[in-house]
């Protein structure tokens, strides 16, 4: 899970994390990413990053189910 420290906000350092996230699995050869975030309100700033970056909607993944409460998510890689 990502949370950025209401000090830290709006200076682009969600960003930055995710990108070095992106950029170490590219290094790594990783064919697949995925993430889950909530549907939730207060989600929506984390879900526009994460499309901004390529991320889109997905299937869930590995055990979990899909619930009303759950977005998940995959980069293009």
């Amino acid at each position: 899970m990502m949370r950025t420290a209401a000090g830290a906000r709006g200076r682009g350092v969600a960003t930055l994390m995710l990108r070095h996230i992106l950029d170490e699995a590219h290094t790594r050869n990783f064919e697949r990413i995925y993430l889950g975030t909530g549907t939730e309100d207060y989600f929506a700033p984390a879900r526009r990053l994460y499309v901004r970056n390529g991320f889109s909607e997905c299937l869930a993944f590995g055990g979990y189910v899909l619930d009303p409460n759950s977005v998940f998510m995959e980069p293009r890689l």
